[in-house]
């Protein structure tokens, strides 16, 4: 009996092994002339992208999806420029560093290359960017960018992110964009999850005080390591819509529970979800299945008008 345990987990592994191996030569194949072949073939490649980027290509495929890559040649001196201008972040940022991944070995030791390098990316962004300049939550994306690429690459990548991706709205003073998506979500959990936008409802959960989080840290803080990598490879290809669709998949996952719970039990359960068994193609899978009307996203962002997220339950 043993053996044919061994053997079946022997065939397991090997197929396993296989299907990685076709995976990543299927990848290599696409990354000859990505930007061509992503023209031509677009559902081909959101298909591939959802199912997961190769881990030791993601962090020349994410630079290809914002077209970061190649910005420190054709600008060289530009992030040495700013590293080496004075930022009136730095003592906000270096309170932070220790709280940034501080179990992580390439950040665990005080001052080391992992937190320099964290350091260095983030006040030369908060010079290049005076209207955002620094703000709690963008440590945990720049150190999980510095896993998969240089510093000055990661700088560069931040930019990008900020100005072509729809994130610089989320940091700006006032925070806009982040109002107007935790707006879009609380619609989307009425749309999804009526029973339980109603108990929300009725016991003053709002949905500011569990989710900005998520939009912030696009969900790096805390959030097991392989899901949050999946859920970037997508937002780095469609943008803000998996995150909106993340957070109501957790909500799902948990409503049986969330419905009979008041007020002082849901948002400390909420801010632990991170600390459950999550298995990431599940969670994506459930986040991708997640059915709305046509258009929806676009309607509910075009909704929003200053101060509505007050008003929103």
């Amino acid at each position: 009996m043993e053996g044919l345990v061994n053997e079946a987990l022997k065939e397991r592994r090997i197929t396993t092994v296989h299907r990685d191996q076709l995976r990543l030569r299927k990848w290599n194949e696409m990354l000859i002339d990505f930007r061509g072949y992503r023209q031509r073939y677009p559902s081909k490649v959101r298909a591939r992208v959802r199912k997961g980027i190769p881990d030791s290509l993601r962090g020349f495929v994410w630079q290809e999806l914002l077209r970061s890559g190649g910005l420190s040649k054709l600008c060289p001196d530009y992030y040495q420029s700013m590293l080496s201008q004075q930022s009136r972040w730095e003592p906000d940022i270096i309170r932070d560093i220790p709280r940034t991944y501080p179990k992580h070995i390439f950040y665990r030791e005080f001052n080391g290359i992992g937190q320099r390098s964290l350091f260095n990316v983030l006040k030369a962004y908060s010079v290049h960017d005076a209207v955002v300049g620094y703000m709690q939550g963008m440590g945990f994306i720049v150190g999980l960018l510095l896993l998969y690429m240089t510093e000055e690459d990661a700088f560069w990548f931040l930019v990008c992110l900020m100005k072509n991706h729809g994130a610089e709205g989320v940091f700006q003073p006032g925070l806009p964009l982040l109002k107007r998506y935790v707006f879009i979500f609380d619609k989307l959990v009425h749309i999804t999850l009526p029973r339980l936008y109603n108990h929300f409802l009725s016991e003053k959960v709002l949905p500011d005080v569990y989710a900005n989080q998520w939009f912030i840290s696009l969900f790096s803080h805390k959030f097991p390591f392989q899901l949050v990598l999946r859920v970037w490879d997508i937002f780095f290809f469609e943008g803000y819509g998996i995150i909106l669709r993340l957070g109501i998949a957790l909500l799902k996952m948990s409503q049986d529970f969330l419905l009979l719970q008041p007020f002082d039990k849901i948002i400390p359960y909420i801010k632990a979800l991170h600390r459950r068994p999550m298995d990431p193609d599940e969670m994506i899978n459930s986040a991708l299945s997640l059915s709305f009307p046509p258009g929806t996203f676009k309607t509910l962002y075009e909704q929003y008008q200053p101060g509505m997220e007050s008003d929103a339950n």
